[in-house]
């Protein structure tokens, strides 16, 4: 969240299966900056009523500080503060697209260039919990702070699900993992997915998906994907089945995949190739410490000679499971100073206005010429100082110029979600709050005149494994 606190929304009560609504606990809950509860569990409508389509939510925290919410088929923009729905968004047509029939969710790069606006992408899914289970090939679009949100509806190259999306630093996404048979749980998923597919959100329809290499791996339940500090992916996961088994077994399909062990580095596009020696160099990073308020703040890099087009991304590749990435947000940043055909580049990098846009916590900074990333640098983002505070360590200084405010909120309609005191009765209507969260926002100076910087491979471990059978049972929900 903008403050630096942690939401929490939806899980089970036992870990048993989620269409007995008895086993499930469809809440939030708040906690504080040092992962500590704050607060009570709160039932959430939009959770409770999309059950067994309620656990692992897609979640981003737009630019207003409130949240999209996503489950199943439904959305709507959430202000956690009060604890109020702002508004009810369209459905998204199509299958279930959220556990245990999931899909996938990005939110794409943002930039200043339109007002740190928010579009949402939402891939793949399913029909129901089952080996059989056909699965989803269709994609929607959707920008949720628009006068009138609508979903614009895409497909991928085929069905999918367990599909997960990662946002790559030259802006296009990588979705990668899942099947096309099937659903999440032990044992019912079948018929892998090899084929990373690149998504270009700046292309013209017919020209947005391609197919970006293959691999010889199934990656099922449980499968995960990250972006790296040298800009490759690493693919890892898959556990299909609640014990390890180590040898397939084709005539069971509840054994047919193993326990995977092997990780897989994926090599992009701008990677391949004499790309690879193009990256930018040497970079270095006036500090590792900056502050979403507007600050500035400069980068040292050098380039080859015919370079053209730079972009400074401020990534945070968030945290991973279940085809989730959570907090998962990518940024370009404004610049000045880049001189096109110079070797050697100084520029004055602008951090985002606040905390909606950038919330606090651990980003990588890679700097992007002509598609091509340098290795990033970790930087730790935080919160502007409240007034009087003096910056400590290697904190940006800069010149106070003003406080920013939080939006107006318009509230789609009076309902309220339900407080849960220690496990006892659920009182109506009552969405009091420990803590507020902060309104007050200071910024620091910001230089005039802006500038809007707005061949596949897989390296895979050689080693032959040699496994031993493994019969135990079991279950077929997580």
């Amino acid at each position: 969240m903008p403050d630096g606190k942690i939401f929490v929304a939806s899980g089970s009560l036992n870990g048993l299966n989620p269409t007995n609504s008895d086993n499930n606990n469809p809440t939030y809950e708040i906690l504080d900056r040092e992962g500590y509860p704050h607060g009570d569990s709160i039932v959430m409508s939009i959770l409770e009523k999309n059950q067994p389509y309620y656990m692992y939510p897609f979640l981003h925290l737009l630019k207003d500080g409130n949240l999209f919410v996503f489950v199943s088929k439904s959305a709507q923009i959430f202000n956690v503060e009060t604890d109020t729905i702002v508004k009810t968004l369209p459905d998204l047509r199509g299958d279930f697209r959220t556990y245990p029939n999931t899909g996938g969710s990005v939110m794409f790069p943002l930039s200043s260039t339109n007002g740190w606006e928010p579009e949402i992408m939402i891939c793949g899914g399913g029909a129901y919990p089952d080996i059989n289970s056909p699965t989803d090939a269709s994609c929607g679009r959707i920008k949720p702070l628009s006068e009138n949100p609508t979903w614009e509806v895409e497909s991928m190259p085929g069905g999918r699900v367990m599909v997960e999306g990662t946002l790559l630093p030259d802006g296009t996404i990588i979705w990668l993992n899942g099947c096309s048979r099937g659903a999440q749980g032990f044992g019912i998923a079948k018929d892998p997915v090899y084929d990373p597919w690149i998504y270009n959100p700046r292309a013209s329809h017919v020209e947005r998906w391609a197919v970006g290499g293959s691999s010889t791996i199934a990656r099922m339940y449980h499968s995960v994907a990250l972006l790296l500090l040298d800009g490759t992916v690493m693919v890892a996961g898959s556990n299909p089945v609640e014990q390890p088994v180590l040898v397939p077994n084709p005539k069971d399909p509840k054994t047919a995949y193993v326990t995977e062990f092997r990780v897989e580095i994926y090599v992009p596009h701008y990677l391949s190739g004499k790309k690879a020696d193009q990256r930018p160099l040497d970079v270095v990073l006036s500090s590792r410490h900056l502050v979403a308020n507007g600050g500035n703040f400069t980068v040292k890099f050098n380039i080859h000679k015919e370079a053209i087009e730079l972009h400074v991304v401020l990534y945070q590749g968030g945290f991973v499971t279940h085809s989730l990435h959570m907090g998962h947000r990518m940024l370009y940043l404004d610049y000045t100073g880049w001189k096109a055909g110079e070797r050697e580049q100084v520029v004055k990098a602008t951090m985002p206005p606040d905390s909606n846009v950038a919330p606090p916590g651990a980003y990588v900074i890679y700097i992007v010429v002509d598609g091509v990333p340098s290795m990033g640098q970790f930087v730790m983002v935080e919160n502007p100082m409240p007034p009087g505070d003096k910056p400590k360590g290697d904190k940006l200084n800069g010149k106070q110029t003003g406080i920013q405010g939080k939006p107006d909120k318009q509230v789609d309609k009076p309902e309220d979600n339900k407080k849960i005191l220690n496990g006892g009765d659920v009182p109506k209507n009552d969405t009091s709050k420990d803590d507020k969260i902060d309104k007050d926002k200071e910024k620091q100076g910001v230089d005039d005149g802006k500038e809007k910087g707005g061949g596949n491979e897989k390296e895979t471990d050689k080693e032959d494994d040699k496994y031993e059978g493994d019969d135990d049972g079991m279950e077929d929900e997580d």
